[in-house]
């Protein structure tokens, strides 16, 4: 703690100027940089609204940075058609860009879209971080691209669960007054990313047809990253 020492009360006669400027000097420390916890004391009362503007992470001790980083979500309700047999993102991209992921981090992935295809059960959509399409686990086969189909030829509810995407049949006008992400089913939720070398990301959710188009509205991408 920077400890601001007063002139000598107890010699004879003035000060010396020396002991002045060591107060002085000693002052002039604590205000520009040496407040600490031992500074301040809990009776003082400071509260957040006594601190101007929002404090950088970087002013902030490490162990006192958030290890949760939300980033600004994407969102598109404009109807957009995709005709091609490779997956590829819509004319406005359902993405996020600069993602930083942590050594041992986990990245989370929200969704949640209406899609139809022209030709029945011919659309797929898919997550894919950076230029790779996410896997899953599959009992039989290991590790499979993961990816929701379309059914029939009208809008389905596409949204993200615990096991990537998900499709369900009616689709429908999303509520504006809050409603559940993804369908009524314990799947539902965020798809959880883990196992990333720590890098900086692109994660962006696109769309192909073996045939005819597919097709996509109300569209929705949020991301989130765990980790110090």
């Amino acid at each position: 703690m920077t400890q601001v020492i007063l002139p000598k009360l107890n010699q004879t006669g003035a000060n010396e100027w020396a002991d002045v400027q060591d107060n002085d000097v000693a002052i002039r420390e604590v205000v520009n940089g040496g407040l600490d916890n031992d500074n301040l004391t809990g009776s003082a009362g400071i509260t957040a609204a006594n601190l101007a503007g929002e404090i950088p992470k970087s002013k902030l001790a490490t162990d006192a940075k958030s290890a949760f980083t939300w980033y600004t979500p994407k969102a598109t309700a404009t109807e957009e058609t995709r005709t091609n047999a490779a997956f590829g993102t819509l004319t406005t991209a359902d993405e996020i860009k600069e993602i930083v992921v942590p050594e041992n981090g986990q990245l989370l992935v929200g969704f949640s879209a209406n899609v139809k295809s022209s030709v029945s059960a011919a659309g797929r959509v898919a997550i894919f971080v950076g230029s790779n399409q996410l896997k899953s686990i599959s009992s039989s086969s290991g590790f499979v691209v993961q990816e929701a189909s379309t059914s029939g030829t009208s809008f389905n509810l596409v949204s993200s669960a615990t096991v990537g995407l998900i499709s369900s049949s009616g689709g429908e006008a999303f509520p504006t007054t809050g409603v559940v992400l993804g369908e009524d089913d314990a799947l539902a939720g965020w798809v959880t990313i883990h196992r990333l070398p720590a890098a900086t990301y692109t994660i962006s959710v696109r769309y192909k047809s073996s045939t005819g188009s597919v097709t996509a509205k109300e569209r929705l991408t949020m991301a989130a990253v765990w980790g110090a």
